[in-house]
């Protein structure tokens, strides 16, 4: 538990189920150019990582793979992700940003860091951290999959247009 920085080399393909979790005094972590695959929880309880940049080459992001990163502020998003699964950065409280590159032609980062499908029809995650006390989620988006606000949030306001059919489980104000 020790562990304070991790540089995982591109010969890596896939980091697997849990590999860094409840790793709580990681720092930092390279993902090298070539790992494909970040698995379910991986990096889940790494509590005192602050920043995290996935490469072009990551194609999947599953599961809780970044959950309960309590003190992460910021995450870049490589042209190469094409698949990013539920409640990926649930419990990230501090979560200012998440930016992805603008050559990914299936997600894209909107006003204020949210993080949507390229259609815009999905809110994938919406960071935690931001300073917005208002968010209107925009119209034409039918599914809240990754709202996750927690309770410290600045957001006090939410408006959730007509479109949107479904919201996930635990997906608003889950604060376990």
């Amino acid at each position: 538990q020790k562990l304070l920085s991790a540089e995982i080399a591109g010969s890596v393909k896939k980091i697997g189920f849990h590999a860094f979790g409840d790793c709580y005094q990681l720092l930092y972590v390279t993902i090298g150019y070539g790992v494909e695959i970040i698995g379910e929880e991986a990096f889940c309880n790494c509590e005192s990582l602050l920043t995290l940049e996935i490469p072009d080459s990551v194609k999947k992001i599953d599961y809780n793979a970044f959950d309960d990163c309590i003190n992460l502020t910021d995450v870049s998003i490589g042209k190469g992700v094409s698949e990013i699964y539920g409640s990926v950065f649930s419990g990230c409280r501090k979560l200012e940003s998440i930016v992805v590159d603008e050559d990914n032609e299936h997600y894209l980062n909107v006003e204020y860091g949210a993080l949507y499908d390229k259609r815009k029809t999905t809110l994938i995650a919406y960071p935690s951290g931001s300073s917005m006390t208002e968010y209107v989620i925009p119209d034409g988006v039918t599914d809240i999959s990754g709202m996750n606000l927690e309770n410290d949030t600045n957001l006090t306001k939410l408006t959730i247009p007509g479109s949107v059919t479904t919201i996930r489980t635990y997906e608003i104000c889950d604060s376990t």
